[in-house]
């Protein structure tokens, strides 16, 4: 892909950049030369557990702006051209600090995760929101990073209804965020990656584990499907790699390595030839995974 359409300085905002797909977005966009900035939440801040790695953030280079309410201190202002040291302060839920956050970049990548039902949808739909008063910004990403839920979805209604909780409601999330993009005629880009590489693979595709099972693995639905991994950190490159490309302005990108296709039994018996041992396996149907 060219890099021709918005150029190597183009700043890039993520949202929810301390998260396990924000971070990959950070280096990523640090990693193109972009003048990058990861919005987190105050509640991130003053998790200790997350210091070291706001720290690594900032010292690889990349701003953190912190949510906060944009009326405590409306002098806050932070330019990502001349960095000040002062964080710039924004917030999904408050639609005036976003909108002053979204005017100081380029483009902006939505990374933010499951945690809570507001999150994905209606939290979305508010960036959408602040996006459509801020006409700087060139694209738009969503957090997708997955299917193609318009094809799952928005086209085949009838599927809707034979996917389990929580998967549906999120994909109809989704779809709901992918609708409001398109009518509100926000420039974007939708990027399908399906898998998470580095979060299901050591998990054998079981999101229910930590690790790598020892004795035992579970195999999905009739494991009919054929299933597509891509590592989060190429998820990253190709995203910020799409957002500069004047090919891809408001189209879905299909990241679908021929090499990283493979079944879920198929990924058990590659594990078994690397670990030296042989793992029992079980099938679980569609009704038992809500």
């Amino acid at each position: 892909m060219s890099s021709s359409s918005l150029g190597s300085s183009s700043r890039i905002l993520v949202i929810g950049g301390t998260g396990t797909m924000g971070q990959h977005l950070v280096k990523a966009s640090l990693a193109a030369g972009h003048p990058t900035a990861a919005l987190v939440r105050p509640a991130t801040a003053a998790n200790p557990s997350k210091l070291k790695l706001l720290e690594a953030i900032k010292g690889s280079g990349a701003t953190i702006l912190y949510q906060f309410n944009i009326r405590a201190d409306p002098s806050i202002y932070f330019d990502l051209g001349h960095a000040t040291g002062r964080p710039l302060q924004g917030d999904i839920y408050e639609h005036e600090s976003l909108v002053a956050a979204m005017k100081q970049v380029d483009v902006v990548i939505s990374a933010v995760g499951h945690r809570g039902p507001r999150d994905l949808g209606d939290g979305q739909l508010r960036i959408v929101q602040a996006i459509k008063e801020a006409p700087n910004v060139k694209r738009f990403v969503p957090s997708e990073f997955g299917c193609d839920v318009d094809q799952a979805v928005r086209r085949r209604r009838g599927a809707a209804a034979a996917v389990v909780e929580p998967a549906r409601s999120m994909l109809l999330d989704k779809v709901a965020v992918w609708e409001a993009v398109r009518a509100a005629g926000v420039p974007h880009n939708f990027i399908c990656t399906y898998c998470p590489h580095g979060f299901l693979l050591p998990r054998l595709g079981d999101p229910q584990l930590d690790g790598p099972p020892t004795t035992k693995a579970t195999i999905f639905g009739h494991d009919n499907t054929r299933v597509i991994f891509v590592h989060e950190a190429d998820m990253s490159a190709l995203t910020i790699k799409a957002v500069e490309d004047p090919r891809t302005l408001n189209k879905i990108l299909y990241v679908r390595p021929a090499s990283n296709t493979c079944s879920f039994s198929h990924l058990v018996h590659l594990w078994e030839q690397m670990a030296g041992r042989t793992l029992h396996s079980e099938a679980r149907e569609h009704p038992t995974l809500s």
